[in-house]
């Protein structure tokens, strides 16, 4: 799964639905298809950031992220179950198999199974970006 770039006046075709991340001063923009669904639609202004895109160990999620918003795809139904605006530019998307962690420039969000979040701010951050990546390497290993 890819973002490919695309021009803007493409991305004004694709229909408003699948226009899934939509930027109004947006600089740059990109399609991506996902499984058996249709392609989608991102827009963004992030010189600095690339779009992420991180599936759930299950394969059941797509995240995508870019610049301060994230999306979480249910590639069964093909229907957005989170739709979560941020403070800050995404950095990273973690998946395990009981959380999502989403590491921002100023925090922490992590997301459960029933899509129960919470936000840890700066000062936690260097802990958490270091359980993490230990609970990453445990699970890849």
């Amino acid at each position: 799964m890819e973002i490919q770039p695309i021009s803007q006046s493409q991305f004004q075709q694709l229909p408003g639905v699948r226009q899934i991340i939509s930027h109004a001063h947006a600089r740059k923009y990109g399609t991506i298809g996902l499984e058996n669904l249709e392609t989608f639609g991102l827009s963004w202004r992030s010189e600095r950031f690339d779009p992420i895109v991180q599936l759930s160990p299950d394969k059941t999620i797509a995240w995508l992220g870019v610049d301060q918003q994230l999306i979480a795809l249910n590639l069964n139904q093909g229907r957005i179950c989170v739709a979560l605006p941020l403070n800050s530019n995404i950095v990273q998307v973690l998946t395990a198999d009981s959380f999502t962690a989403v590491l921002t420039e100023l925090e922490v969000v992590i997301l459960t199974k029933t899509i129960q979040f919470a936000i840890v701010k700066d000062y936690l951050i260097s802990a958490l970006k270091l359980c993490c990546r230990t609970a990453m390497c445990a699970l890849n290993s």
